[in-house]
């Protein structure tokens, strides 16, 4: 589901996935059909919300609210390894909150300085040591 055309989505009771469906709602089918701008307007936005909706309702309601959704995503591999392999709705909430607003913010900064790429570095690890980088969340610049 990383960049791909379809998804497929398993759900069920408990620990058995007992439904299997492919989607029509892969990212790089909604960034071909959608987005139109770099970045995406707020119409585009809309109308790739609204075609994601439209896809998921064509499953229906599911038969029950106890039922569970699995996935093997790369994409979600990086979440899981954070929050744990169960994630409720509320902490998809957070991380998509988070998500949002920080690649907002990275590619707003980016594009307006002319970043060609950046370099992610722990703000503990070797390199961040040798350029001298320290992490001060009340820090402002």
């Amino acid at each position: 589901m990383v960049w791909c055309d379809h998804a497929v989505v398993m759900s069920g009771q408990g620990d058995k996935a007992e439904h299997v469906h492919q989607l029509e709602l892969g990212t790089a089918r909604i960034a071909r059909d959608y987005f139109r701008h770099d970045p995406p307007g707020s119409q585009e936005i809309e109308h790739a919300i609204d075609f994601v909706e439209d896809e998921l309702m064509r499953l229906g309601k599911p038969p029950d609210a106890a039922t569970t959704l699995w996935s093997t995503s790369p994409a979600l591999q990086a979440w899981s390894a954070a929050s744990g392999p169960a994630m409720p709705l509320e902490t998809v909430e957070q991380w998509f909150q988070r998500l949002a607003s920080a690649s907002l913010v990275l590619r707003e900064f980016m594009h307006h300085r002319g970043h060609a790429s950046i370099f992610v570095v722990e703000a503990s690890g070797p390199k961040a040591v040798a350029f001298n980088v320290q992490h001060d969340p009340s820090a402002r610049t």
